[in-house]
């Protein structure tokens, strides 16, 4: 019994040394954090993320204090305009690919398989997108005061997975393993991108680093008392 209880304990981390602590909260937070200054969360993702704090040290005091930062974040974060930058040259790269993609395709003609049916299918759905896009583009291009609305970016989003997932089917067709081979690498490349992109956010880094220093605090305060 003695030892079941001790399987469900909650592992606690390791604050030994700063760079322990650094290294855990580097693992834990950015992505939960990420949610939080986007502020499309749901109540459960709200208590998921104040459990994580609490796991990371965080008093009831901070707490608060963490989540005030968070909307004063959400508040800079509301200015899109980096991530309007960075759709248009994804957009604009598919756009390309896209008429690529209808050379090879029309060339093959009928699809004979399930890899043609699937790309010709998510062909269907990038190229009148990334068009669409690039229209609404054209048009926002003067406006200094645009903030990137919700059909642009749902645009750019479908434009982008549906072009690669046509040009991942068309390999496919021609050889299975370089269709795999492509996916694979197409994942790694956007997962290192898009953390990249949130290394370098102004916003982000400076609430993750606001936290860390609050999580620090408590600690330090904590300690004095757990050597009593």
């Amino acid at each position: 019994m003695s030892d079941k209880g001790q399987l469900n304990a909650p592992v606690r981390p390791d604050f030994s040394s700063p760079r322990r602590s650094f290294f855990y909260v580097v693992r834990r937070l950015p992505f939960p954090l990420l949610r939080q200054l986007r502020g499309k969360t749901t109540p459960e993702d709200d208590e998921a993320f104040i459990q994580i704090l609490k796991d990371l040290g965080a008093s009831d005091e901070t707490i608060p204090k963490i989540q005030a930062i968070i909307q004063d974040g959400r508040t800079v974060g509301h200015n899109r305009k980096e991530s309007y930058r960075s759709d248009v040259i994804y957009v604009g790269g598919i756009a390309v690919l896209d008429l690529v993609l209808l050379q090879v395709l029309t060339s093959v003609g009928r699809p004979q398989d399930i890899f043609l049916y699937v790309s010709w299918l998510a062909f269907a759905f990038s190229l009148p997108c990334a068009a669409g896009f690039l229209y609404i583009t054209r048009l926002q291009n003067n406006d200094d005061s645009y903030g990137y609305s919700p059909v642009h970016e749902k645009l750019a989003f479908v434009s982008i997975i549906a072009g690669g997932l046509s040009a991942v089917m068309v390999a496919a067709h021609f050889w299975l393993i370089a269709g795999i081979v492509l996916f694979v690498v197409s994942v790694l490349v956007l997962c290192v991108c898009l953390l990249f992109h949130l290394l370098i956010s102004k916003e982000f880094t400076k609430v993750l680093s606001h936290i860390y220093n609050l999580l620090q605090q408590d600690r330090g305060r904590a300690t004095p008392d757990n050597g009593v």
